[in-house]
């Protein structure tokens, strides 16, 4: 990950942790909260293989999310390559209706032939800080309504749709990063995150 511009959160190094099967983890097996915010983290979503963690971008500081994609034991992750890939093409991405979380750079494991690590902006719950005004709740659902007729016309059926995967860019809302796994607190952990 270094050589191609990235660094990891130092705690995990590069070790991944599969957050969608916590899902079928009774309660009380995590301490406190800690299932929730997993859970929270992978969006909720139901199995699949997806793998995903946290890291920053040397170039600029920003912080992503990496999602791990294994296209020989997964068909969902070899279509979320493919369709992410349709979706970021320089005709699509120009759309104004395109709203869709988009890559910002897919690399290939080293010795790993069809595995793939998708670089993503790092993206919160769209409930997450709430709405303040009517204004906000409208261009909100616009964009969702946009967004689901543009990928129609393009023939792709998100079929997933769900409060879990209906995520948003709140980087400017705040000015302490948030940790991306306890959404509520800041990402150097001195307290609790606030947005503008």
């Amino acid at each position: 990950m270094t050589r191609r511009g990235g660094e990891t959160t130092t705690s995990r190094s590069l070790n991944w942790v599969t957050f969608c099967v916590l899902d079928t983890i009774p309660n009380g097996c995590l301490p406190g909260d800690r299932q929730d915010a997993i859970t929270e983290y992978e969006g909720h979503r139901r199995g699949g293989s997806s793998v995903i963690m946290d890291a920053t971008r040397a170039s600029d500081g920003a912080y992503v999310t990496l999602k791990k994609l294994d296209f020989v034991h997964s068909r969902s992750s070899m279509e979320e390559g493919d369709v992410n890939n349709y979706l970021s093409s320089s005709d699509l991405s120009s759309d104004p209706r395109n709203h869709c979380a988009r890559a910002i750079q897919i690399l290939q494991m080293p010795d790993e032939d069809n595995v793939y690590i998708l670089v993503m902006p790092l993206l919160r719950p769209f409930d997450d800080p709430k709405f303040t005004t009517i204004g906000e709740a409208v261009a909100f659902f616009t964009q969702i309504f946009e967004e689901l007729q543009f990928l129609h016309e393009h023939e792709v059926a998100h079929r997933d749709c769900c409060e879990g995967n209906t995520l948003i860019d709140a980087t400017p809302l705040y000015p302490d990063p948030w940790h991306p796994v306890e959404l509520k607190r800041r990402r150097d952990w001195k307290g609790n995150r606030n947005h503008k």
